[in-house]
């Protein structure tokens, strides 16, 4: 089930092509290092007024995502999707940095961490699969921090999803995030 509606998609997608043109907008996004610094450019006003999102009506967790979304695709030069963004990054990242990405804790790491990743693919990225990504990192941080615990099988989680979907070097990844207790509700024995 996807977090993120196809309308929403739609609209990145055309944010992502205005904002070719753009380059100050895109310079801004670039530029900045966390995503306080994300919120405050110009470019991310353009991408909420693409939108048409009130950013005092959203959860802050969904404002952090749009957020990473829009940094995190001022590095995109190309969409591609013939394969999900775990896979695209299953061929070009060694398997440390993989789990450094599947570790990070704060929005500003999972920043730096996909910026990363996005450079060692190219800029060639499947859109639509990494921000349904970072959507869901979004919210199961926010529920991991308010304690909130929804009904969900361990596949679900992204940091899983990603693991399985990179490949087979993924999935010893995968199993520390769990026994490391990255995932909510999970725990070495």
């Amino acid at each position: 089930m996807s977090i993120v509606k196809d309308e929403h998609k739609v609209a990145l997608r055309k944010w992502h092509e205005e904002l070719q043109d753009k380059r100050g907008e895109r310079a801004s996004l670039r530029r900045s290092t966390t995503v306080n610094d994300v919120c405050l450019t110009d470019g991310f006003r353009l991408f909420l007024k693409n939108r048409q999102i009130k950013w005092q009506d959203e959860p802050e967790w969904r404002i952090t995502a749009l957020a990473l979304i829009a940094a995190v695709s001022a590095n995109v030069k190309a969409i591609d999707e013939r394969q999900p963004f775990a896979a695209q990054l299953a061929a070009v990242m060694k398997k440390g940095r993989f789990t450094r990405l599947l570790a990070v804790k704060t929005p500003d790491d999972l920043l730096r961490q996909l910026r990363r990743a996005v450079k060692l693919l190219n800029g060639s990225v499947n859109l639509d699969s990494l921000e349904e990504g970072v959507f869901r990192w979004c919210q199961e941080s926010d529920d991991l921090l308010n304690h909130h615990r929804r009904q969900q099988r361990p596949t679900e989680f992204i940091r899983i999803r990603w693991a399985l979907g990179a490949g087979r070097w993924a999935l010893g990844a995968g199993r520390w995030a769990l026994g490391a207790g990255i995932l909510p509700g999970w725990r070495r024995r």
